[in-house]
């Protein structure tokens, strides 16, 4: 009886980690909430997020609101993630040249040296990873190769997904595996 009681602990136990959300997961960032206003550094305005960044200011481009934004020559914007990321869509508000993407890094690397994949939809950069090879920062840079063809490069809306943090994967395995032992204890 006492271990019947128990097992069905276990699995409500079980049912309810599995139903509740994870603490990771897609997350995304318009910059017109209000927590950061035009010609202010962003630094860890995010950081509750999950995101830092580095030279990045924003700018109130007046047509939709609040963007951020840079001045590409002889500077740079690093976007940082922590927990690092699987994926990551960046809507630009101007035009980029697709052709020369050597200014976008990932890792510290070139986006086309990277082992992540890109594609262009429109004015969205989509970057896409593996938990194995995850991204941990994104940096838009112009000295020599510029990303863009304007003299400043405005976003919005950063969309990233998170990689589960280390409890949020271990807790369910190790209530499956309380469970096979409890199970196998009434077996014997």
């Amino acid at each position: 009886m006492k271990t019947n009681l128990l097992c069905i602990i276990l699995i409500l136990a079980v049912v309810t980690i599995m139903v509740t959300p994870a603490s990771a997961g897609e997350v995304t960032i318009t910059f017109d909430d209000g927590i950061v206003v035009a010609d202010q550094d962003v630094d860890d305005a995010y950081a509750d997020l999950g995101v830092t960044f580095e030279g990045a200011k924003v700018i109130d481009t007046k047509l939709v609101g609040t963007d951020l934004g840079f001045t590409p020559k002889d500077d740079f914007c690093t976007i940082n993630f922590s927990p690092y990321v699987t994926s990551v869509s960046i809507d630009f508000k101007d035009d980029l040249a697709e052709g020369n993407m050597d200014g976008l890094l990932v890792n510290g690397e070139k986006i086309s040296d990277s082992e992540c994949t890109y594609v262009w939809i429109e004015k969205t950069l989509h970057i896409e990873s593996s938990a194995q090879n995850p991204i941990k920062s994104v940096q838009l840079y112009g000295i020599e190769y510029l990303p863009c063809i304007c003299t400043k490069i405005t976003f919005d809306n950063l969309k990233y997904t998170q990689i589960p943090e280390f409890p949020t994967v271990a807790l369910p395995a190790a209530t499956v595996l309380g469970m096979i032992f409890v199970f196998q204890r009434r077996k014997n």
